[in-house]
């Protein structure tokens, strides 16, 4: 009780009177420009140069365009040579984690993109793509490869109807074994039930689009699945 006597008024209130200070220095002066923080530094671009050179000769790839995050990204033309192409990016080239797989469903083909990463921090990713054709959708299963292929191949069966042929127990993992159709390709009708109502309630409300965005969207989807 002596020492709360003996702290004046202004001392009790100085800790948040410096935290005030502090928040007020920071604010951003309007009359003064925001300079951006420095970029940090970009992966190396020598993907290509190192695994291209050396593979090409025995595999049907091609550089694409690096995807908006700056990962470089290689095309598989071959579908039957995706096995012998990710063992030896796995073994010679230390890609040892499969760190995701998705599908982009485009008009004409459904483009697999498969995203690989080295251990070593200093090293980006690396995209590999395959394009399945509309009446063919299976390719082979990578889970001999990596096991955590298992488990992406199971989503994207279950949500695109992709099939991979020696998968170990493809089956649905996020619906119900009994849904029927797969819910992310476009020609998926939903249920009608209590959440979901006609198909057709949903299709008067979407705008059409107009011919340029029809146009920019075709050139799109044929630089995506085309070399």
């Amino acid at each position: 009780m002596e020492f709360i006597q003996k702290v004046s008024k202004d001392q009790i209130s100085n800790p948040l009177n410096q935290i005030l200070q502090a928040m007020n220095e920071s604010a951003p002066n309007p009359e003064k420009p925001i300079v951006p923080p420095k970029a940090v530094a970009t992966i190396p671009k020598v993907v290509w140069g190192s695994i291209g050179n050396k593979t090409k000769q025995n595999f049907n790839i091609f550089p694409q365009p690096e995807t908006a995050g700056g990962i470089e990204a290689i095309l598989l033309k071959d579908n039957s040579q995706l096995i012998d192409f990710m063992k030896l990016l796995k073994k010679e080239f230390n890609y040892q984690v499969l760190f995701l797989i998705n599908a982009v469903e485009y008009k004409e083909a459904t483009q697999l993109i498969y995203q690989l990463q080295k251990l070593e921090p200093e090293y980006g990713m690396l995209c590999i793509k395959v394009n399945l054709g509309k009446e063919n959708q299976s390719i082979e299963t990578l889970s001999s490869v990596w096991e955590s292929a298992n488990w992406y191949e199971r989503e994207l069966w279950d949500m695109h109807g992709i099939k991979f042929n020696g998968h170990p127990n493809l089956v649905r993992i996020l619906n119900p074994d009994s849904w029927e159709g797969f819910p992310l390709r476009k020609d998926y009708i939903p249920p009608i039930d209590a959440l979901n109502g006609p198909i057709t309630a949903v299709k008067e409300n979407i705008k059409p689009l107009s011919k340029s965005e029809r146009a920019d969207i075709e050139i799109i989807e044929e630089i995506a699945i085309t070399v």
